[in-house]
């Protein structure tokens, strides 16, 4: 520390700080203009002259970030008014900074893209019975996202208890939209699965007994998203050229065959069968 005295008084300052305190301190002396930031100050020791403060180690003029200054404040000590850890929160003046390319595993916010937790994907409705088309060819099921993002099934595996197993191979993304449907199915062919718009055909690997069966979805990870099991002997009803709907309020039991409903209007394009492919349930 230097002691000065001048004709006014005396006055003890570090040296970094030396004219800038002199010439803010004295009495009678005007506030000088010192620019955004004209040196470094430490967590507010020294003090800033009047008209500037101390932002994490920087002295900046009242109401301008530290970044304004043309110096980058010491991070050891981080403060929320450092722009790296604002998050993109608007500065006084009025700018957004930018994150810091040094810490990017600190600061990396979520993208909307980027789904938040576990795929929320549930069987919604099948077909196991049609009427007016071949079974070979008019079997189809569906599957609803209940999340609020896109989430790509390719790569996941539709397949029963037994010997059934197909690995969904779109040659690309296959992408249920948000809180959207999305139809698979033996045929592709309109004309010979009874007017069915499907996404994705599965072929003859999969199929959906009248009496029991299960339905089985498990991503590419090997862990099982949803899964159906039905049987006429434990209460279920396997409708002739209908399909069998979740209900609205279904619960998480999805083996329940009260939580599930007979579709009771042919979908448009239909050959007569009824159901609602790719469309919320209609019972």
């Amino acid at each position: 520390m230097i002691r000065f005295v001048t004709h006014c008084r005396t006055v003890v300052v570090p040296p970094i700080v030396l004219i800038v305190a002199l010439l803010s301190a004295l009495p009678g002396c005007p506030a000088p203009d010192l620019g955004d930031a004209p040196f470094l100050c430490n967590n507010g020791e020294p003090r800033c002259p009047e008209g500037y403060e101390c932002r994490g180690k920087v002295c900046v003029r009242e109401g301008l970030g530290a970044a304004d200054s043309g110096l980058v404040a010491d991070r050891s000590e981080p403060s929320l008014d450092t722009p790296w850890l604002s998050e993109g929160r608007p500065q006084p003046d009025g700018r957004t900074p930018q994150l810091d390319q040094a810490h990017p595993a600190d600061q990396k916010l979520p993208s909307p893209d980027q789904p938040q937790g576990p795929a929320q994907i549930q069987i919604s409705e099948f077909m196991a019975n049609p009427y007016m088309p071949l079974e070979s060819d008019g079997e189809w099921l569906e599957l609803h996202n209940l999340g609020a993002q896109a989430v790509d099934i390719n790569g996941w595996t539709l397949k029963d208890k037994g010997v059934d197993s197909h690995v969904i191979n779109a040659g690309g993304a296959l992408l249920i939209p948000a809180a959207g449907y999305v139809v698979l199915g033996r045929s592709k062919d309109q004309a010979a699965n009874g007017g069915v718009a499907v996404s994705y055909a599965y072929g003859s690997a999969f199929n959906l007994s009248n009496t029991a069966d299960e339905i089985v979805l498990v991503n590419k990870t090997g862990t099982v998203i949803d899964s159906v099991s039905y049987a006429t002997s434990s209460g279920w009803t396997i409708p002739d050229g209908s399909s069998l709907s979740l209900k609205k309020n279904a619960g998480s039991n999805h083996n329940d065959p009260t939580s599930w409903c007979r579709e009771t209007w042919p979908w448009p394009g239909s050959d007569g069968d009824e159901g609602t492919p790719g469309q919320p349930p209609g019972c």
